[in-house]
């Protein structure tokens, strides 16, 4: 028996049925022993196929009455593809079990057994894999190998062409197959897979080809936000394995190299291989739903998902992906996943080490109970309920999921929610046990709207949710977007956010409206939030919320009500939270489940207590890393009665408090109480750092000194202007100077040149406030300190005697500073551009030289030769065109028969035709580039079409570049 399974199952398989029922003319039996020429019940079937077969046919028969059981004998069912269920496998009038036989434990098996193991080179083993074409999960023993990566490498941005990641050459290892390559980066909530195709070399740089299409569905169609200063993994290459339990798999000869885990015998060792990719598929449609059918004590176990190897992966939020066509097109897959049902029963089954989801149900379902399972070990979400569509027949209805085991969950696609609900009615979320969320434990709701939705009746109740956020970041125990009038989140026991930027206890993002929420109990460190209300929020009540924190941010509320939050600092809680405690999690009847659950890896799980500035690099560490002391990664400073406390001798490197009422950690915004997250992640599409507000921006802060003394304010950060730009920074209500900012990040000086010293005399509050002269200010670090800052923003040690005596606050990689790759100057770039007419004012014609492919012009539909004229401004020696063509919709019309000329007459007399497509279309999404050797000067560059369809005809950008 594979590991864990004998000790796992047994609790969670068992069924209340007669062994006599298995006579029964309704019962069909199957076993991994059996034969599918057998009769099913005096002899067994083989297959899970074969009996749904064997069921259709009861179905069908007219004299056929009461439900029906196929009953699975204990053993492993290797699954090596899909089981569909149609309309015709269940009945509106009769209920179909599949359910394990009495005391046994059916496993549905996806994986494969490596054996024959021989040494390689460096330590390195491998093993001939000949049944697989491509895997992306390993297990030794049950526990989840790491596939061989890179070490965080800086990304400095993008090429040129904006068609490759560029990276230091010295920083990257040379590796013998490019092509199998992944760009791996967790943003936020995000986790960024882009496959690679190549690697070029210029001297100082390299560049990662991006595979295409996918470059142009993720960049370019979508609300992209790579950080692309910052770091990233390379997955997926054998010169990348180098820590013990790391792995690579060939598929070219199917080989799997690893690196054994310390003191584990590959030989001896249960060594595991996903190859299937799903179990089980209910498929509804014109003929009706799939209905009345029920799964009970069955195990589902290792399954793979190998599409993002070779088309990458860009979620929007949870699990909902980007797909061909640049939107939210498709839900993350899973093991058992369905469309088109109703009234399906998934109860007391098992989901272990799975390489995507385990449970997705989307569009038009309803009936869905989910009850009494386990999931552990999950690399993407455990349950997904809803789809994005917005007509009303697909929202899910009538959805229960209670009482179920989730342990750790997003392992692989850190952004996926354990449990996500998007569109849905009447849903009941009752009664879990979670704990290890890599992002929010739950989900609910969709569309960042506070207008009617169709959501409503959403109930989130009395859960025991622990460990949630740890690889992301803005996020939740329990997270809502948009309004679900009727919903609430009820008496639920929550505790240790792991990560401290724009996370909460209860969290109701983007519009969430029609909220009661009672009774909650939350268990947070100091400095943590417990409830979040941001961003259009209305009509929301908060009330009996017992917590260890005061903490919470309530932005620009519309009716939102928060009242009687009763703090308790020391854990001692009233009657009241007592009683809420007592009754979350599992109900009595099915507390068994948590005695049957599997050891759970022994690695450790670093504690991240990052200030928002440095969460980006936070969201590097990986399983492996080594454990981080709680006692002196904790939030800094102390939470009390309002007040922020914080003994700067201690802390000389943390990066400042937002206002007492809130403390958000280290993010600074131009709002009372709110940080702007553009300080944060690119701004689409020009990726650097910068949003202009309108407002005059003021930053405020309340600190309170625990010890009396002279301190040093420092301040880093840009102004949006080409110009020097001022603010003035005051201390306890006493100007102590203006401060000079430029246009890039760096360190602040004083106007006077000196530092921005204060002197504390006694103990006590103080506020720290500091008002821009212009709008366009950024801050990314506010220190507030008795030593001097580090001019690179590096981390450093702790001075001697404070907690953190010689260790660093965060580990990660230090930022490198002030590097750029080189770029060439596109002259065309916002130069004034005459076009011959525009589909509406969205296609204006000054897009088409503003830098961003994803800004277009479109010419009318009634102009029968498009054409788009750019003035350069002077006659110039043109080198090189590049043009890219309309990629927000596409048909071939759009890129052939094409002329581009250029000319040093307005009116284009005498132009020279510089390049030009036939019938054959450039293809899609890419830079069509015109070269011009000779160098001759032009002033006016036209893009025009020539086959009278001007109609189909739209272009994103046109670059020109001058001669070098």
């Amino acid at each position: 028996m594979r590991f864990h399974v004998s000790m796992f199952i047994a609790a969670v398989c068992m069924v209340n049925m007669a062994d006599a029922a298995a006579a029964a003319k309704n019962a069909v039996i199957i076993s991994p022993e059996g034969s599918d020429v057998a009769d099913g019940r005096t002899l067994p079937f083989k297959t899970l196929e074969r009996a749904r077969n064997e069921v259709r046919t009861m179905l069908r028969s007219e004299t056929g009455t009461g439900d029906i059981i196929v009953y699975l004998r204990g053993g492993t069912y290797r699954c090596e593809k899909t089981v569909v269920f149609g309309p015709g496998d269940g009945s509106p009038v009769r209920t179909v079990a599949y359910a394990a036989y009495p005391g046994e434990r059916p496993v549905f098996d996806g994986g494969i057994q490596v054996t024959g193991w021989k040494p390689w080179k460096d330590g390195i083993y491998r093993a001939h894999v000949p049944l697989i074409e491509n895997t992306r999960q390993f297990y030794i023993n049950g526990v989840r190998m790491r596939r061989a990566h890179s070490g965080p490498l800086q990304l400095f941005g993008m090429s040129e062409d904006r068609d490759a990641f560029v990276v230091r050459s010295a920083d990257i290892r040379a590796v013998g197959h490019p092509e199998d390559l992944l760009v791996r980066q967790n943003v936020n909530w995000r986790t960024y897979m882009i496959p690679v195709d190549g690697i070029s070399a210029a001297g100082e740089w390299s560049y990662l080809k991006i595979r295409k299409p996918f470059l142009y569905y993720y960049l370019y169609k979508f609300n992209f936000e790579m950080n692309l200063k910052g770091y990233m993994f390379l997955d997926n290459a054998p010169e990348f394995i180098d820590a013990p339990g790391s792995w690579y798999f060939d598929r070219r000869e199917n080989y799997l190299y690893c690196k054994p885990p310390r003191d584990v015998p590959l030989n001896t060792a249960v060594c595991i291989v996903p190859s299937a990719e799903t179990f089980i598929r209910f498929e509804g449609g014109s003929d009706g739903p799939v209905c009345n059918i029920r799964f009970d004590g069955i195990t589902f176990q290792y399954d793979t998902w190998t599409q993002p190897d070779m088309e990458g992966c860009a979620p929007t939020q949870t699990t909902v992906m980007v797909g061909a066509g640049g939107s939210e097109s498709y839900i993350l897959p899973a093991m058992v996943s369905g469309s088109g049902v109703s009234n399906i029963v998934i109860e007391n089954c098992t989901f272990i080490h799975s390489g995507k989801s385990a449970v997705n149900f989307s569009s038009n379902v309803s009936g869905i109970i989910i009850r009494g399972n386990v999931f552990c070990d999950i690399a993407a979400a455990a349950v997904n309920i809803g789809t994005t569509k917005k007509d009303a027949g697909s929202a899910a209805k009538r959805v229960v999921i209670a009482n179920n085991v989730l342990r750790e969950t997003g392992k692989e696609y850190h952004g996926s929610a354990a449990i996500s609900v998007l569109y849905s009615e009447d849903t009941t979320i009752a009664h879990n046990d979670i704990r290890g969320a890599d992002y929010t434990a739950v989900s609910v709701g969709w569309g960042w709207s506070s207008k009617n939705t169709l959501s409503q009746r959403t109930i989130v109740e009395a859960n025991r949710i622990f460990d949630f956020n740890r690889k992301c970041v803005d996020g939740a125990a329990i997270y809502s977007l948009s309004r679900s009038i009727g919903s609430g989140y009820r008496s639920n026991y929550v505790g240790n956010a792991f990560t401290s930027f724009n996370t909460a206890a209860l969290y109701h993002d983007e519009g969430s409206a029609g909220y009661h929420d009672i009774g909650n109990v939350i268990e947070l460190c100091r400095g943590d939030h417990a409830v979040f209300n941001l961003n259009g929020n209305s009509d929301i009540l908060i009330e009996n919320t017992y917590t260890t924190t005061g903490n919470a941010v309530n932005y620009k509320p519309q009716n939102v009500v928060i009242s009687n939050v009763v703090i308790c600092p020391d854990r001692v809680w009233p009657e009241d939270a007592r009683a809420v405690i007592a009754a979350s999690g599992l109900e009595p009847e099915y507390r068994h489940l948590l005695d049957a659950l599997p050891p759970l890896p022994a690695e450790p799980q670093p504690v991240i207590r990052t200030s928002g500035l440095k969460h980006p690099a936070a969201l590097m560490f990986e399983p492996g890393t080594p454990a981080v002391d709680r006692s002196v990664y904790q939030t800094p400073f102390l939470e009390e009665n309002g007040s922020v406390i914080i003994d700067a001798r201690d802390y000389a490197e943390y990066t400042g408090l937002e206002r007492c009422a809130f403390s958000f950690v280290g993010v600074h915004g131009w709002f009372d109480g709110f940080a702007s997250k553009h300080v944060l992640m690119a701004n689409k599409p020009v990726y650097e750092r910068g949003t202009a507000f309108t407002e005059l921006p003021t930053l405020s802060y309340r600190i309170k000194v625990i010890t009396p003394g002279t301190y040093r304010i420092c301040l880093r950060g840009k102004g949006d202007s080409d110009k020097e730009a001022h603010a003035l920074v005051s201390f306890a209500g006493r100007d102590i100077g203006p401060v000079t900012c430029r246009k890039e990040f760096a360190w602040i000086t004083a106007a006077s040149g000196k530092p921005l010293d204060v002197s504390v005399p006694e103990a006590g509050v103080y506020d720290l406030k500091i008002t821009g002269r212009i709008t366009g200010w950024f801050f990314d670090r506010i220190l507030f300190t008795r030593e001097n800052a580090p001019a690179d923003g590096s981390t450093e040690p702790g001075p001697v005697s404070s907690p953190r005596d010689g260790v660093p606050f965060i580990i990660v990689p230090p930022l490198v500073t002030g590097v750029t790759p080189p770029v060439r100057e596109n002259i065309a770039l916002k130069k004034p551009v005459t076009v011959s007419s525009m589909y509406n004012t969205s296609f204006k014609a000054d897009n088409v030289t503003d830098g961003k492919f994803n800004s277009e012009w479109v010419p009318g539909g009634g102009d029968k030769l498009g054409s788009a004229t750019i003035d350069l401004g002077a006659e110039m020696p043109v080198s090189e065109i590049q043009i890219c063509f309309r990629v927000s919709w596409d048909n071939e019309a759009i890129r052939r028969n094409i002329a581009v000329r250029g000319s040093n007459d307005p009116d284009m007399k005498d132009a020279v035709i510089l390049g030009s497509i036939g019938r054959d279309a450039a293809p899609f999404g890419e830079l069509w580039k015109v070269l011009l050797p000779d160098g001759k000067p032009f002033r006016f560059i036209s893009v025009s079409k020539t086959d009278g369809n001007g109609g189909n005809f739209g272009l994103g950008e046109v670059r020109v570049y001058a001669e070098r």
